[in-house]
């Protein structure tokens, strides 16, 4: 769906974005549709080269030949639906060409990835009469997204749509984290995802149908964070016959996700530390939690 801007934007001679390359090796090549011998410990680095016009771009949009550009790339994986900001550039004055680089780490990656690159308005422009931007953050040009497919058709978190209140779940939630079964038992089948579609405003705003880039960012940080807090809330809920610090699982069980959050989120704490905390200090671990687990970092452009 094509979205209508009330602003004018660059036609495709304006600004040109490269091949995507992927780091095989020393080396980079295109990368393909899909990666087959991915896995999680596999960290992404890719790589692009984007060319701006400027006077083409200040001549087709109405914007002064010095406004302040910046270009950005933004990231999504299907299975979790986490997403963030993996590259971002000032365009200075002058300059016409960005080399876009950057690392995603393969444990937070899975399903499909897709890549969005945008030129946006770095600041707010002057105000003047006619369609012409005028705010921080909009944006000029966007490409086609491109897609990765990671390891099959594999999903690490099965999302399911349902109807809450059918569900006898309260009916304006927007998601429930359900998790069952022992540590032993396998994460695909013990952790789901369920959003309600009573809630069509958060499904849209999470399938990208929509042109509210702000909200869209904030709503899929707040349902990271809600998953990354149901996983912590059940590791530390279980006694410590159930689980410990030092326990070791199957690398597709519940336990060895739960203890990986652990001790990727909360270094240097141990079950014990946070089984307190949350007892004790419930304000503070719930604060703890959400820093850890980023909640609202990087939604404004």
């Amino acid at each position: 769906m094509t979205v209508a801007l009330p602003y004018k934007v660059p036609d495709e001679t304006a600004v040109r974005a490269g091949a995507w390359l992927l780091r095989r090796g020393e080396a980079f090549a295109p990368v393909p549709p899909m990666l087959p011998d991915w896995d999680c410990t596999t960290d992404l680095t890719l790589r692009r080269e984007v060319v701006v016009d400027r006077d083409a771009v200040a001549d087709q949009t109405g914007l002064p030949a010095d406004v302040e550009l910046e270009v950005v790339v933004q990231w999504r994986v299907s299975d979790s639906l986490l997403s963030g900001v993996a590259f971002r550039r000032s365009l200075t004055e002058g300059s016409t060409g960005v080399d876009v680089e950057f690392t995603l780490p393969g444990r937070e990656l899975g399903g499909t990835l897709t890549l969005s690159t945008s030129l946006l308005l770095r600041s707010d422009g002057p105000v003047t009469d006619g369609p012409i931007a005028r705010h921080a953050g909009s944006v000029l040009w966007r490409d086609p997204v491109k897609r990765i497919r990671l390891a099959g058709e594999a999903s690490r978190l099965p999302v399911t749509k349902v109807d809450f209140k059918a569900h006898g779940l309260d009916e304006n939630a927007p998601w429930f984290v359900q998790i069952v079964g022992s540590p032993e038992s396998p994460a695909m089948g013990a952790v789901q995802l369920l959003l309600n579609t009573r809630r069509d405003d958060v499904l849209e705003l999470l399938e990208s149908r929509t042109e509210h880039e702000v909200a869209a960012r904030a709503v899929r940080s707040a349902l990271y964070a809600a998953v990354g807090r149901a996983l912590i809330e059940h590791a530390i809920a279980l006694s410590d016959d159930e689980l410990t610090d030092d326990a070791e699982y199957d690398d597709d069980a519940l336990g060895a996700v739960l203890l990986a959050q652990l001790r990727l989120r909360f270094r240097g704490r141990t079950l014990s530390d946070l089984r307190a905390l949350r007892e004790n200090e419930p304000a503070r671990f719930s604060a703890l939690t959400d820093g850890r687990y980023g909640l609202l970092d990087g939604v404004l452009p």
